[in-house]
């Protein structure tokens, strides 16, 4: 499909920032190849992830500082 490639950016980047956010590395590249059968299984996992993430933690989360470092490995 045609727009494959941009979801399976889009489900990744969410995938990185998640992991982020989780303090973990990511299992997927921002760019990476994905069959349209992962990109469903990648966005059940950001779904649930991202639940269990903003459900489990307070407010006071939305003002902690998160560590970012770019794909490169730059800080």
């Amino acid at each position: 499909a045609e727009g494959l490639p941009l979801l399976a950016h889009l489900l990744a980047a969410e995938h990185v920032w998640l992991a982020r956010l989780e303090g973990r590395d990511p299992r997927h590249p921002v760019w990476p190849s994905l069959t349209l059968g992962e990109c469903d299984l990648l966005a059940a996992e950001n779904d649930a992830g991202y639940r269990a993430l903003l459900g489990g933690r307070g407010r006071a989360f939305l003002s902690e500082s998160v560590g970012y470092r770019t794909g490169a490995g730059q800080e």
